[in-house]
């Protein structure tokens, strides 16, 4: 007898295997002894990857306060421990932008090198540039427009 398709497929006769005939009554099925029941053990990404996102999000978060507290040396600090400045908080705003709309001219600067001034906020399309302009903060415009790109 020869195998016909592969290692677990029922065996065919050989003078059955280019007929249309039904299988003989005594094909066997090869069932591999380790295989285990029930569902696939198989490593949990996605409570890593929460895990990931709920650090990158409570670092952020610690961002937003010291952005909304003025307070340069958190932000540096966070900044040298990775937090980005394009994290978004819960309205879609990044820090940088967060940091245009309160003119908080001197954290622009600490965050331009990380930032991407050209991300959108999702709410009304604009960027920290327009937010800038909008509110008149000159000082912080030109910090956005000395940006590298």
């Amino acid at each position: 007898m020869t195998r016909i398709g592969g290692p677990f497929l029922p065996e065919i006769p050989e003078n059955q295997s280019d007929k249309g005939g039904s299988k003989p009554a005594s094909a066997s099925v090869v069932v591999p002894a380790n295989i285990p029941k029930g569902k696939a053990e198989r490593p949990d990404k996605s409570r890593e990857t929460s895990k990931r996102q709920k650090l990158i999000d409570h670092m952020g978060k610690q961002l937003e306060k010291a952005v909304k507290n003025d307070d340069q040396e958190e932000v540096k600090r966070l900044m040298k421990a990775g937090v980005s400045p394009d994290w978004e908080n819960h309205e879609g705003k990044s820090m940088l932008y967060f940091a245009t709309e309160l003119g908080r001219v001197h954290l622009v600067i600490i965050m331009r090198p990380r930032a991407d001034p050209n991300k959108v906020c999702p709410k009304d399309g604009s960027n920290a540039m327009h937010i800038a302009s909008f509110h008149g903060f000159a000082d912080v415009l030109r910090a956005l427009l000395m940006m590298p790109y």
